[in-house]
């Protein structure tokens, strides 16, 4: 990682990543990202070229989308499997600690799957 934390949250840089960079200063990036979502759980992305404009418009979206009776958010519902990353992923859905088995462990997953999940 860059060694930086904004508020205890690993900061990564993409500055250097760029088409024309060595493979292996993006794979370094990318590491520093798995490492600090492993490890943290969160991490700070800078330098990463999307501009100010779409990330407010993302987060617009997303409120709308979180603001709305669950029962509406239930209209476009997260298909099964750890695969697909569209629709509305409820409560108790997904779980980081499950991600970070090193092995496929279904009763783990599913004891897992029992604790409080406090998205917000």
């Amino acid at each position: 990682m860059t060694g930086d934390q904004a508020n205890g949250i690993p900061v990564v840089d993409f500055a250097q990543w760029k088409s024309d960079s060595p493979s292996e200063q993006r794979l370094g990036i990318a590491k520093d990202l798995v490492s600090a979502c492993r490890s943290v759980g969160f991490v700070y992305i800078i330098n990463h070229g999307v501009p100010r404009e779409t990330l407010d418009k993302a987060f617009e979206i997303t409120k709308r989308l979180y603001d709305l009776p669950q029962e509406e958010k239930m209209k476009a519902p997260h298909p099964p499997g750890w695969a697909h990353h569209r629709g509305y992923s409820w409560p108790g859905l997904e779980k980081v600690s499950a991600a970070l088995s090193e092995k496929e462990d279904q009763k783990m997953v599913e004891q897992l799957r029992e604790v409080t999940d406090c998205k917000v």
